[in-house]
């Protein structure tokens, strides 16, 4: 990922520089030399993007993941006293998701 960044990086600097000469003319061949040089970063960047998805088909290939069956998932839950918890921490605050074998909470009196 870091290799693909920083293409991306090249290829933003390339396209921010000056096409023009001093006294503003463009000619044939500097447009073509910078045509050229985006077209070869690009080439590598999708070199590193297809190495990528052979190493992380989610994260490279850009596929969808589904949202998962909570219903599904409540059905291995086999007793009302067994709960799945998944912790989440940001810079901020710490999130916990607790899925138990029925939707409804019910807290003690």
């Amino acid at each position: 990922m870091q290799q693909y960044e920083e293409l991306q990086q090249k290829i933003d600097q390339e396209r921010d520089r000056p096409k023009f000469k001093d006294n503003g003319s463009q000619t044939r061949a500097t447009s073509q030399a910078y045509n050229e040089a985006i077209a070869s970063l690009e080439a590598q960047k999708q070199q590193v993007w297809e190495n990528l998805r052979r190493l992380d088909p989610v994260l490279a290939g850009e596929i969808q993941v589904s949202n998962p069956n909570f219903s599904a998932i409540q059905k291995l839950i086999d007793q009302p006293t067994t709960a799945i918890l998944s912790f989440y921490s940001t810079d901020n605050d710490t999130h916990i998701f607790v899925l138990r074998e029925e939707f409804g909470y019910s807290f003690p009196n």
